[in-house]
């Protein structure tokens, strides 16, 4: 990889988690940096995507922008026939016909696809994968607690710029789901008031309940009924939303059997990412498993936004 040349498209975020990661599988000299201000040590820097872009041939192009800009970047790449190797996006994005025709154009053009959902990656919630696979869950609560960003004029709080706390936050789980559940169907939501919500979704015969709460930064919590009556619980009680996290077993006679305890970071999981994308062993399967999640997830999210919209003009 150290010979490949990327492309980074974006700044804070792109900065501060993605660039890390990259440097460890590119020399700087190869990372051409595109955003508000250049990066010491790197040879090639643009304010234009769309200068930055025709520049050069890119094996890979990782894109951390706003929904709107990424949406403007995929249309830009499709009209100008450009075929990286890869490409990266970073979550929330729209879904829309951009993004549909960049699914099939990657495919149409071997073009590898992935978008960067940190909380998929770290370890505790694989573990949990497996925990599911492995046993017969009956009913999963998750309790979420959610920070919303304060600046009201920011992208993040706003729906239509693709923000908002189910495409900013809720999308990390909702993506979980569905990559451990084929089917899922969103059943209904429930607002208590504006900062109190129930999500209630099924799979097959499994009910999922997300409750979320917008006032508190901290704790988390999942619980899993085994049909045997044991639980599974995960929690993290850490203001980190990557620290912390504990998994553990609950049986009948509520003796606690610690799983698995760990802290984990946001670089790690998104290094998993990059890891994935630039793998020998990402194909064709992999590409139609991961955009199959991807367009599942953001159906709900949609359908989610959609019903808590109507919800607010009858209130």
């Amino acid at each position: 990889m150290k010979n490949k040349n990327i492309l980074l498209i974006g700044s804070n975020f792109a900065r501060k988690h993605h660039l890390i990661q990259i440097k460890k599988f590119f020399d700087l000299k190869n990372i051409t940096i595109c955003g508000t201000k250049p990066y010491r040590g790197v040879i090639e820097y643009f304010k234009n995507y769309n200068l930055a872009i025709s520049s050069k041939k890119y094996d890979y192009i990782s894109c951390a922008t706003t929904p709107k800009k990424q949406n403007q970047i995929l249309n830009y790449l499709i009209k100008n026939k450009v075929r990286p190797r890869g490409i990266i996006l970073e979550k929330p994005i729209l879904l829309n016909q951009n993004l549909i025709k960049f699914i099939k154009y990657c495919k149409k053009n071997n073009v590898k696809f992935y978008v960067n959902f940190t909380f998929a990656n770290l370890t505790i919630f694989q573990k949990l994968s497996k925990i599911i696979k492995k046993r017969k869950v009956v009913e999963i609560k998750y309790n979420l607690n959610l920070e919303i960003k304060k600046n009201k004029n920011s992208w993040k709080n706003k729906v239509q710029d693709g923000g908002g706390f189910v495409n900013y936050y809720l999308i990390h789980f909702v993506y979980i789901l569905v990559c451990n559940f084929n089917y899922l169907k969103l059943l209904r939501i429930k607002k208590y008031n504006k900062n109190q919500f129930l999500l209630t979704l099924k799979n097959l015969k499994i009910l999922i309940y997300l409750n979320i709460n917008l006032i508190k930064k901290k704790d988390h919590l999942i619980e899993l009924l085994m049909k045997d009556n044991s639980k599974i619980i995960l929690f993290n009680k850490s203001n980190n939303w990557f620290g912390n996290f504990t998994i553990y077993k609950k049986s009948k006679k509520f003796i606690k059997e610690k799983l698995l305890s760990k802290q984990e970071s946001i670089g790690n999981a998104t290094y998993m990412s990059y890891k994935t994308l630039f793998s020998k062993n990402y194909n064709i399967n992999n590409f139609y498993q991961h955009t199959n999640f991807l367009i599942k997830t953001l159906n709900i999210c949609n359908k989610s936004n959609i019903i808590i919209k109507n919800d607010n003009k009858k209130m």
